[in-house]
């Protein structure tokens, strides 16, 4: 198959399209104080804060593991933050479109644990106020699920090309969440 990798070609597809989007958040600078190790307590409990707004907002068209919504919840609460109303979010337009939110909403997992080494400066040893990022056991094998998944639906290209704008979307109700990052680019 054309452009294929290791028969991974609708994942190879969208991580391309939704390369630009990826990188301006990592610059975004909640993000980038996060990985010089420079971001507060304050700084950091009001970025969790979006991120449940957005986790727990998407959670209402997208079946996100509940272990993770828990972890995501006690971390707001280790830090004496009040729960976050969930972002308001259009539902996908398609199972296609579906499945690409579910491509960047369950594959956050891996940058997670990143993030979650980034914070020992903050955090030490202690694990309560960062559980979310390091995740917990079986979300490797729910994301292979996933990926199986999107393989099978996007061998129809039309609905590659819905995983696609799912995907964008989700990134797009992220970056909005996330004031501080670079305005979009069409």
């Amino acid at each position: 198959m054309d452009g294929e990798i290791g028969g991974q070609t609708v994942r190879v597809a969208l991580r391309d399209a939704t390369g630009p989007v990826h990188e301006r958040l990592h610059r975004a600078r909640p993000f980038a104080a996060l990985a010089r190790g420079d971001l507060a307590l304050g700084d950091y409990r009001k970025l969790l804060a979006k991120l449940g707004a957005y986790y727990f907002g998407a959670s209402s068209h997208l079946p996100i593991d509940g272990k993770r919504l828990s972890l995501l919840r006690d971390d707001l609460d280790a830090l004496d933050a009040a729960p976050p109303c969930p972002a308001p979010m259009a539902r996908p337009r398609s199972e296609p479109a579906r499945l690409g939110w579910r491509y960047v909403v369950d594959g956050s997992i891996f940058g997670g644990r990143v993030i979650h080494r980034q914070l020992d400066y903050l955090f030490g040893n202690a694990e309560r106020g960062r559980r979310f990022f390091r995740g917990h056991a079986g979300a490797a094998a729910a994301w292979q699920g996933l990926c199986a998944e999107l393989e099978r639906a996007g061998s129809d290209p039309r609905a590659r090309d819905e995983m696609i704008a799912g995907a964008r979307e989700a990134f797009a109700a992220f970056e909005c969440l996330i004031d501080e990052a670079e305005p979009a680019h069409a």
